[in-house]
Parts: C-alpha cells; structure tokens; sequence
C-alpha cells in the first residue's frame, strides 16, 4: 500500500478549488471549450484524488478495527482458558474431597459393622 505525503484536508480544498475554477471558467469562457475541457479534467483529477484518499482512510480504519477486535479476541481466549483452568481445579478438588468423605463414611461403616459383629 503505498503512502499518502498529503493528507485529506489537502485533497478536499483542492477538490473545492477545482470546482470554484470549473464554475468560473463555465460562467466567464462558455464559448472556449479548450478551458472547460482542461478545468474539467483538472475537477476530475481532483474527485479523483479525493475519492482515493478517503478510501484509503477508510481502509487504514478499517484495518485498524479488525487489528483491535483481533487483540480483544485473543485477550477474551486468555481469559475463557484461566476460567476454564480454574473451574477444572475446583471441580477436582471438590472430586477429591467428596471421595474423601464416602471413604470415611465407608470406614465408618464398616467399622460399626465389626464392631456389631464383635458383639454378637
């Protein structure tokens, strides 16, 4: 892509002086064509410019949304992954401690069954 040296408030007062030209040379020379014809096809050089550089604005922006929603992207993976990692460690731990509290209640069991056997 290559790289604009003038800005677009050159390329809009340029367009506007074109413009002024064409329309005071249409009203002064209207029986002169050779100067209509070279202040049209200085007016269309201008839209031209002008056209091009607001496409390029447009683009650059353009392309600077994708790269902003592209890092908000990769900063809401980030965080989804720390969730996701987190919500697994909880979930082990609770895993863990629930095993922990059946193989207590089942040692308990089966200790008052001996012991219920002892009685007998």
């Amino acid at each position: 892509m290559r790289k604009k040296i003038l800005g677009l408030p050159f390329y809009i007062m340029f367009f506007a002086f074109a413009l002024l030209i064409e329309i005071y040379c249409y009203l002064e020379w209207r029986k002169d064509s050779v100067s209509i014809i070279g202040t049209s096809v200085v007016f269309l050089i201008s839209l031209y410019l002008l056209l091009d550089c607001i496409m390029n604005e447009m683009n650059k922006r353009k392309e600077e949304y994708y790269n902003i929603i592209e890092e908000q992207y990769k900063q809401m993976n980030i965080l989804v992954d720390q969730r996701v990692g987190e919500a697994k460690e909880e979930l082990l731990r609770r895993q863990k401690s629930s095993v922990e509290v059946l193989l207590k209640a089942q040692k308990s069991f089966t200790e008052a069954i001996i012991k219920d056997n002892n009685k007998k």
